[in-house]
């Protein structure tokens, strides 16, 4: 996903696959206009460590959407958006499904079952069945979780938008029928990533992170 500055609220996803690490990358698909964070990006806590970089850093609740390379967990969602899960893992929503955000929790970042927890440590919680519509499909961002620290963020996904120019409070969201087009071309073999990066930085970094070059902005 790049967006045009740290601060921008849209951006655009592009969908790259390779079969060998020697290939070149092959575009799939058009672009996909998206919608992050409504106070843009800020590094976040992927597969690289961003703490020698210049910049603002993710924190709990910051509105931010992290930038950097994360790799995708599991798509979730309600038992009607279940089938365009064909290769990929899928978690199905339930009433009692929470992602707590409570840095204080023992649980923190992580998809629970209320029922399942005999003594709930959290004061605060992404209550998924009650989110509706937006979480009818969704993709988990593996922000923050390897291993997780407590306040640089949680429950970072990509999900469905409520349109464009409508902010999130650090996912990243799109428009339905886009997703479940990206959610059906994922498979779980492949270990796919999301790169998240304002366009310069993206530019700046392609080589060394062998990223593939984009279609014209």
């Amino acid at each position: 996903m790049i967006s045009s500055h740290w601060d921008a609220v849209d951006g655009l996803l592009y969908c790259f696959e390779r079969a060998h690490s020697n290939e070149d990358w092959k575009l799939f698909g058009s672009a996909i206009s998206v919608t992050r964070g409504k106070k843009g990006m800020a590094w976040g806590r992927g597969i690289e460590n961003f703490v020698g970089e210049a910049g603002v850093f993710k924190q709990e609740g910051d509105s931010k959407s992290p930038a950097g390379v994360f790799l995708l967990g599991s798509a979730f969602g309600d038992a009607l958006h279940r089938s365009y899960a064909r290769n990929f893992p899928f978690i199905v929503i339930t009433e009692d499904l929470e992602c707590v955000d409570d840095p204080h929790s023992i649980y923190y970042n992580q998809f629970v079952h209320r029922n399942a927890v005999s003594s709930p440590d959290w004061t605060s919680s992404e209550k998924m069945w009650e989110v509706g519509p937006l979480y009818a499909l969704g993709i988990v961002v593996r922000h923050n979780d390897s291993p997780v620290e407590t306040g640089k963020g949680s429950a970072i996904f990509m999900h469905i938008w409520r349109g464009m120019g409508e902010g999130t409070q650090g996912c990243t969201a799109m428009d339905e029928k886009a997703l479940c087009d990206v959610v059906s071309w994922l498979n779980q073999d492949d270990r796919p990533h999301l790169v998240q990066l304002p366009l310069e930085e993206y530019e700046r970094s392609k080589v060394v992170r062998q990223l593939p070059n984009l279609p014209s902005w």
